[in-house]
């Protein structure tokens, strides 16, 4: 498939996320994998999210996201610099790779060896990744194909930034409809009446540096509060914090 073909679908993807599964179609297909993703993982290894792929099942992602992630070999050795692509020889060698947990265990019962991967997002603990996975029997990844992960990583990356600037306008846009958020309906949330009043004052869209000098208490303290807020409703961002407290208040 043509590299203007493959982009095109991305940036549909950006505005349709249930798109990503076509393109990630024909991407393993362009390089000759039976398998693709979108990764989003914990630098430490302590979790991952298969966003989308194509070839593994079920079991087999949810198998990498609650396990295989904190024994991945590649993981600690990634060049985390956002657009960089890497193959797994140029991370570990095979030999080295055969002998581990990682590969014994979810890499040879799925007959994946060769691997290639583009890093499209990098923050302060995680990172985004499109990987893609083939058999000893289809060989290494050729320069051709490692070029074709480079000539996408951008754009990946800023497909990525535009789903979130659509997310956060979806949020602004649910707000303004609901108005004032029912306070009662925030109790079934596992957050102390301190986290409740900063998840309201984010979910009216102010920022944390606003809302601690409103509350009189340091900027420091402002994100430990955070932290904890994404950490007890399972968010990593503002936009979907504000669908989970939507989703309270509406089922009130």
């Amino acid at each position: 498939m043509p590299q203007n073909a493959l982009i095109r679908l991305i940036y549909e993807a950006a505005d349709d996320p249930l798109l990503w599964d076509a393109f990630l179609t024909k991407f393993a297909e362009a390089v000759h994998a039976e398998t693709a993703g979108l990764l989003t993982q914990d630098k430490a290894g302590r979790w991952a999210k298969n966003l989308a792929t194509v070839g593994m099942d079920p079991a087999t992602r949810k198998s990498y996201d609650e396990y295989f992630v904190s024994c991945n070999p590649w993981l600690p050795r990634r060049n985390l610099i956002a657009e960089n692509v890497e193959t797994e020889q140029q991370i570990l060698s095979n030999r080295e790779l055969v002998k581990t947990e990682f590969y014994k265990d979810f890499l040879k019962p799925n007959i994946w060896l060769h691997a290639c991967s583009a890093v499209t997002n990098v923050e302060e603990s995680t990172y985004s990744s499109i990987y893609t996975l083939r058999s000893a029997r289809n060989g290494a990844f050729t320069s051709d194909e490692v070029r074709l992960c480079s000539y996408l990583a951008p754009h990946l990356q800023t497909a990525d930034r535009l789903s979130q600037r659509i997310a956060d306008l979806e949020a602004t846009v649910d707000r303004l409809l609901v108005g004032e958020l029912d306070t009662k309906a925030l109790a079934k949330l596992p957050l102390t009446p301190a986290e409740i009043r900063l998840a309201i004052a984010l979910f009216k869209g102010q920022s944390v540096e606003a809302y601690a000098r409103e509350a009189a208490i340091s900027i420091n303290t402002a994100r430990w509060h955070v932290k904890q807020i994404y950490a007890k409703t399972g968010v990593k961002r503002q936009a979907e914090l504000v669908q989970i407290l939507l989703k309270c208040h509406r089922t009130q």
